[in-house]
C-alpha cells in the first residue's frame, strides 16, 4: 500500500506539474510598445498571445496618429493680407499578425541580459494592415505676376486648401527574432516587404490655378505612410509579459 500511495503521490506531483507548465505556455501574452511610428506623429502599442506550445501566435497593434503643423514660411508682400498656412493630419491605423516560430518560442538557459532564464525564437509572419488618415490643410500664398507695363511688383494670393480621406490596406510577409533582455521584458526586430493598395477621397479643396509650379508639401507621413505599391517593412518593439 505504502508503495502504491507513493506512486500515486509521484504520479499526482508530475500532473501537476505538467499542469502548470501548460498553464504557463498557454498563457503567456506579450503587451509591446512600437517607437518607429512615433517619427510619422502616430503611437501604437500591440498585443501577442500564444497557443499551448508557443509555436503559433496571434499579433495584434493599434496606433492613433494626430499632428498639427505650422511651422511654414512664405513671402508676404508689404501691404497684403496676412496667412496661416497649415497642414492637420488626423488618423488610425490596425494591423494583424499570424506568427509561425520555427521551433517553437522556447525556454533557454541564461544570457547575458538575464541570469536566470531566456526565451527566443525566430518566425514568419503574414500580416495585413489597415490605414485610415485624413489631412485638413491651407497652403495659399502670394505668387509674384510679371507684367512689363507695371511699375510696382504685383502679387496675387493663390488659394490652396482642402481636407483629403487616405484609407489603404496592405498585406505583407515578414520575417524576424524575439528574446527575452530581462525576466519579464523582449525585444522584437523583424523585416519584410509587402503591397498597399490605397484610395483617396477629396471631400474640400479650393485651388487657384497657377502658372508656376508649386513645392509639394512633403513629411514622414506622405513618405512613409501614403506612398503605394511594393513598400519595405520593417521594425523594432519592446514588450512586457503580461
Amino acid at each position: 500500500m505504502k508503495k502504491i500511495g507513493l506512486i500515486i503521490a509521484l504520479l499526482l506531483i508530475s500532473s501537476l506539474a505538467v499542469f502548470a507548465q501548460q498553464k504557463e505556455n498557454k498563457n503567456l501574452k506579450i503587451f509591446k510598445f512600437d517607437p518607429l511610428p512615433l517619427a510619422t506623429s502616430a503611437l501604437s502599442f500591440g498585443y501577442e498571445t500564444f497557443n499551448t506550445d508557443r509555436s503559433r501566435s496571434w499579433e495584434f497593434h493599434l496606433g492613433l496618429r494626430y499632428k498639427t503643423d505650422d511651422d511654414f514660411y512664405y513671402e508676404r508682400p508689404l501691404g497684403t493680407e496676412e496667412l496661416e498656412p497649415f497642414a492637420d493630419w488626423k488618423g488610425a491605423m490596425v494591423s494583424v499578425e499570424r506568427r509561425f516560430y520555427v521551433p517553437q518560442f522556447k525556454d533557454r538557459g541564461p544570457n547575458i541580459f538575464n541570469q536566470e532564464f531566456s526565451q527566443s525564437g525566430v518566425y514568419f509572419a503574414p500580416s495585413v494592415r489597415f490605414d485610415f488618415n485624413q489631412n485638413k490643410y491651407d497652403q495659399s500664398r502670394y505668387e509674384y505676376q510679371y507684367k512689363p507695363e507695371a511699375t510696382e511688383a504685383d502679387y496675387t494670393l493663390i488659394t490652396d486648401t482642402g481636407k483629403v480621406n487616405y484609407a489603404s490596406i496592405m498585406p505583407a510577409l515578414n520575417f524576424g527574432v524575439q528574446f527575452t533582455i530581462f525576466q519579464y521584458a523582449y525585444l522584437d526586430l523583424h523585416v519584410g516587404g509587402g503591397i498597399r493598395f490605397q484610395s483617396k477621397n477629396i471631400l474640400e479643396q479650393q485651388k487657384t490655378e497657377s502658372t508656376y509650379s508649386y513645392y509639394n508639401y512633403d513629411n514622414a507621413i506622405t513618405n512613409f505612410v501614403l506612398k503605394e505599391g511594393v513598400q519595405p517593412t520593417g521594425g523594432i518593439t519592446f514588450g512586457l509579459r503580461l
